[in-house]
């Protein structure tokens, strides 16, 4: 039976009662939809790995900072100069503070 695709207008031979598109049509949306398949499944691996490598960060204690709570760059000079380990006896507290402080510049 002849019918006219509901996307493009073509006339067509539809083989089933249900068919509504002509082929051209109906396999540009089956395209798109195992395309917007594969991309919801990357978005979900993406997501996925980066959890992880957040979770790994805070583990490591290596997690920086929001912008909006970042330690101002002259204060970080002035703390840097307190803490520094050599007015300090090179102490351990005094080593971690110090290199803690020096991964909270901000880049130049």
């Amino acid at each position: 039976m002849m019918r006219q695709c509901e996307k493009c207008g073509t006339w067509f031979v539809a083989k089933l009662d249900y068919v509504k598109l002509c082929y051209p049509c109906w396999q540009r949306r089956k395209d798109a939809e195992t395309l917007v398949d594969e991309l919801e499944e990357e978005v979900a691996q993406l997501r996925a790995t980066n959890s992880q490598l957040h979770r790994q960060l805070d583990a490591r204690g290596d997690c920086r900072p929001s912008k909006s709570s970042a330690i101002p760059a002259e204060m970080v000079k002035l703390l840097l100069q307190l803490s520094h380990p050599d007015r300090h006896g090179n102490s351990a507290a005094a080593n971690k503070a110090t290199s803690w402080l020096l991964t909270q510049r901000p880049p130049r």
